[in-house]
């Protein structure tokens, strides 16, 4: 009953995880019938158009077996040479006959599902020795499908031949009067004809049974709701742990980003809850690019560690908040910020040559750091 209410859960389709998963594991749609069916219509093939050549061979063997001269008994060296002889002709039927089926029926049997290897199947499964699941397997739908195949692969077999022996029955007949080794040709021929036509019947079955092995695979690999979660989950990682690493990265980050503002030649705010630093360096570089940026407690703490390492901290809001919303970290100053960013750059050397001369610092013209309208935020 659990059984029955978890496959009744099992409505989404199955994943492509799931189904790499299962074909590791060795579960993949294969055909029952489609190797049998090829290779006994190969065979009937073969004996209606290579029946002859199997024949001659055959002749032959019986040939050299008679005409054998009684000596080679006698004589140890010489007896493997003549069993050879008689050997050798059946020998040749086999292999052309018997490994050419082999070699289709092998191929065939990769035609639904391809070329798989895998020790899952073959390992020990004690719940395979169930009775309770042996039972119940004897009424499943699996076991219901194989009746209705039996009994359609029995009816379409005796609907041919019976089709076949309506319209030969003169023949038959015919075979009476025929002469030897005629008659024997002739039986053979139309012995030949029935197995060719009773083999291809068969391909009605298996072109019902192939679709069906491919929906019953997928059918049987179809998920819950709670496995879709599940191997979301599984396949993203847990929610809690990925906002953890997450922490630590943007953790990280800022660590690295804050070895950074030493190296700054000014630190923009806005006045305090933004702060950007920026770097230019002649010469090296083409444009001046953003070494650091931040709001809130980031902006603060930039602007502490600007301060730590005599880094000049200018206000200019509208400039600050630009460059905080369109300049990532590492990349240039675009050139529509190009003159306000200048106008800050002159203002800082102007300052530094002041400091270094003993003399008072410069007013900062802050009108001027003002950036064009189409960037000002």
């Amino acid at each position: 009953m659990a059984d029955d209410q978890a496959s009744e859960n099992k409505t989404e389709e199955p994943t492509g995880r799931r189904l790499s998963k299962a074909r590791e594991e060795g579960s993949i749609a294969r055909s029952r019938e489609l190797p049998s069916a090829i290779m006994l219509m190969t065979g009937a093939a073969i004996v209606f158009w290579g029946g002859t050549i199997a024949v001659s061979l055959l002749e032959r063997m019986v040939a050299a077996g008679l005409h054998i001269d009684p000596l080679l008994g006698r004589d140890p060296a010489r007896l493997l040479t003549g069993a050879w002889m008689i050997v050798k002709p059946a020998l040749e039927v086999i292999i052309v006959f018997g490994g050419g089926i082999a070699v289709i029926g092998t191929l065939s049997a990769l035609l639904v599902g391809g070329l798989m290897f895998s020790w899952r199947p073959v390992m020990p499964d004690l719940a395979r020795l169930d009775p309770v699941q042996g039972f119940a397997r004897l009424w499943s739908r699996d076991a219901l499908i194989e009746i209705v195949k039996s009994v359609v692969k029995l009816l379409g077999v005796a609907a041919v031949a019976y089709w076949w022996l309506r319209g030969e029955t003169r023949n038959f007949a015919d075979l009476a009067r025929a002469g030897w080794p005629g008659g024997l040709w002739q039986a053979g021929s139309l012995l030949g004809q029935l197995f060719l036509l009773t083999s291809f019947s068969l391909a009605v079955v298996v072109l019902l049974e192939v679709p069906y092995r491919i929906w019953s695979h997928r059918q049987d690999l179809r998920m819950s709701r709670q496995e879709l979660r599940d191997e979301a989950r599984e396949v993203e990682g847990n929610p809690q742990t990925k906002r953890r690493v997450k922490q630590l990265r943007r953790k990280v980050a800022r660590a690295r980003m804050m070895t950074q503002v030493p190296k700054a030649d000014v630190v923009l705010t806005n006045p305090s809850h933004v702060s950007v630093a920026l770097r230019y360096q002649q010469g090296t570089m083409r444009a001046p690019r953003m070494v650091a940026k931040g709001v809130g407690l980031v902006a603060l703490r930039i602007r502490e560690v600007a301060a730590a390492h005599e880094v000049p901290v200018v206000e200019a809001p509208p400039l600050a908040r630009s460059l905080h919303r369109y300049v990532e970290i590492e990349d240039e100053v675009p050139v529509a910020l190009y003159r306000a960013v200048a106008e800050v750059l002159a203002f800082v050397y102007r300052l530094r040559a002041a400091q270094a001369a003993g003399k008072p610092a410069p007013t900062a013209p802050s009108a001027s750091f003002d950036p064009p309208d189409e960037l000002r935020i």
